[in-house]
C-alpha cells in the first residue's frame, strides 16, 4: 500500500514503481573538498548547485522537505516531529533523477533547515543515516 504524497511522487516521475531506493541515492565522495564554512561540498560547486540546496522547503502539510525538480516531479524527504525533533523516516528521488546528486542536495537542504530552526534531528532513514557518517559536520543537530 502506498500512502497518497508517495503515489503523487511515484506518478510524477513517469515510472510508477521505479522510485529509487535509498540506498541508489548516495553519491561517492570522490571529489568532495571543504568550504571555508567547514562544509564537504563538491570541488568546484556551482551556483545552480547552490540554488537547488537553497530550494529545499519544509511542507509540514505533507510531513516532508521536498526539492522540486521540474515538470511537477518532487525528491522527498518524509519525516514526523516526536518530541520537538524531527525524525527523518524516509527519503524518495523519482527514478530518472537517481545517480544525479539529487538525494544529496535534498539531504543538504533537509539538514541545513534543521539546524536553522533550532530543532535536533533524529535519523530513522537509512539515506539519511549514511549521509550524516559522511557528513560529521551537521553532529550538532543529530540526535540518534
Amino acid at each position: 500500500r502506498i500512502d497518497r504524497p508517495c503515489r503523487r511522487l511515484i506518478e510524477s516521475s513517469g515510472k510508477a514503481g521505479q522510485v529509487a531506493n535509498d540506498h541508489e541515492m548516495l553519491d561517492s565522495r570522490s571529489g568532495w573538498g571543504k568550504t571555508a564554512a567547514g562544509r564537504h561540498e563538491p570541488a568546484g560547486r556551482n551556483i545552480r548547485e547552490q540554488n537547488m540546496t537553497d530550494a529545499v522547503i519544509d511542507n509540514p502539510a505533507e510531513h516532508r522537505f521536498e526539492l522540486a525538480l521540474g515538470d511537477d516531479a518532487i525528491a522527498a524527504a518524509y519525516y514526523r516531529i516526536d518530541d520537538g525533533r524531527v525524525v527523518l523516516t524516509h527519503t524518495e528521488v523519482p527514478y530518472e533523477f537517481s545517480g544525479q546528486g539529487i538525494g544529496t542536495t535534498l539531504a543538504t537542504g533537509v539538514f541545513d533547515a534543521i539546524r536553522a530552526s533550532g530543532r535536533k534531528a533524529v535519523l530513522k532513514c537509512s539515506f539519511m543515516q549514511r549521509f550524516f557518517v559522511s557528513h560529521p559536520e551537521y553532529a550538532d543537530i543529530v540526535d540518534g
